[in-house]
């Protein structure tokens, strides 16, 4: 397999890529390293893949680049010859897609139209593309959320993602190629983006700071753990055929706020205070992924519980403070301590 992963400096795509590399895959990584958050901690995750590329049979090249970048696309896809191709990268996050939407509307369905010229630019190497989604294209609509529920999107963020979906969906007729546009559902996990609702809780909680909590603590979340995603992910990628599919990848139930922050609490074994807050605009009150589409086509079953899942997590938390406090560009809250990062060309 000859793979590219757009977005795969990021949380998702470099557990994905971190997968395929021990998969035997050829990974080319593109990444813009946007700054939504600190590119200290997508240059770490590249150096991460850079040792396990040493340690794995396939091979491994990052690229620095917008993938709304026609030329270097036309270059990448030339060189490589791309067998599979993994579309992550996307602008995320609900609250700041209602202060930016045209810039989530150029990102998120201008790289996904973007990514999908260049492979009819390049005919013949690619069969299947997985395009990353997200359970909030469904809006407040009741759950358990079924593939076949129309979109009902409350923010510009879930609106992108709702289009980009039909843009795979116009070039898979187009091109005759395979592509699954994968719903993910609150994906969280080590190396999570420090924004996302779980890494706040705990960097605050380890913190000894109460927990801000928008709107109804019985607010319902089906969160699920970053290894399940990849393997669901990675099962799409090796789907036979030439049609179009859309998949959720969720845990399958959901638990509540106050849930989360119970457990949460008992694997740092220290209470937890709340700071209630007004509801956010934008936020489903509730997610809930039916997961019987991709159980029965993928084989995927969620294999993490939410309590081993935040385990995991804060034992990497606990690590990567370690782990920072030596290197050089990068202070233990995940801040540079240098300006500027090492660019690599496409080559």
């Amino acid at each position: 397999m000859r793979l590219l992963i757009t977005g795969g400096a990021g949380f998702i795509g470099s557990h994905l890529a971190e997968w395929a590399l021990v998969q035997g895959a050829d990974v080319v990584v593109l990444d813009a390293f946007a700054s939504n958050y600190d590119p200290a901690l997508k240059q770490a995750n590249v150096e991460l893949l850079r040792l396990r590329a040493a340690r794995a049979s396939g091979s491994f090249r990052f690229v620095r680049g917008d993938v709304r970048n026609g030329e270097l696309l036309d270059r990448l896809f030339a060189r490589h010859r791309f067998t599979h191709v993994a579309h992550l990268a996307a602008l995320p996050g609900v609250r700041p897609s209602l202060a930016e939407p045209r810039r989530y509307l150029e990102a998120n369905v201008g790289g996904t139209v973007a990514l999908f010229e260049a492979i009819r630019r390049h005919p013949g190497t690619v069969r299947r593309v997985v395009v990353a989604s997200s359970s909030s294209v469904y809006g407040a609509q009741p759950g358990p959320w079924r593939e076949d529920m129309p979109p009902a999107p409350l923010s510009p963020y879930a609106a992108s993602k709702a289009a980009a979906e039909q843009y795979a969906l116009t070039y898979q007729r187009l091109l005759g190629i395979g592509v699954s546009c994968l719903r993910y559902f609150t994906v969280y996990g080590p190396r999570q983006r420090p924004d996302m609702a779980i890494a706040r809780f705990t960097a605050r909680a380890l913190a000894g700071q109460p927990i801000p909590v928008f709107g109804d603590i019985q607010s319902r979340r089906d969160y699920t753990e970053v290894g399940d995603v990849v393997r669901g992910t990675w099962a799409a990628l090796l789907e036979p055929g030439t049609g179009f599919e859309i998949y959720n990848l969720g845990s399958g139930g959901p638990f509540t706020l106050q849930q989360l922050i119970a457990a949460l609490g008992r694997v740092l074994h220290r209470p937890i205070a709340l700071d209630l807050q007004p509801p956010a605009p934008g936020d489903a009150p509730a997610t809930w992924a039916d997961i019987g589409r991709a159980r029965e086509r993928l084989g995927y079953e969620p294999r993490v519980s939410l309590e081993q899942g935040l385990a995991r997590y804060v034992a990497w938390v606990r690590w990567h403070h370690q782990w920072a406090q030596g290197r050089p560009g990068l202070s233990a809250g995940g801040r540079s301590r240098r300006s500027g990062d090492r660019r690599e060309s496409w080559r």
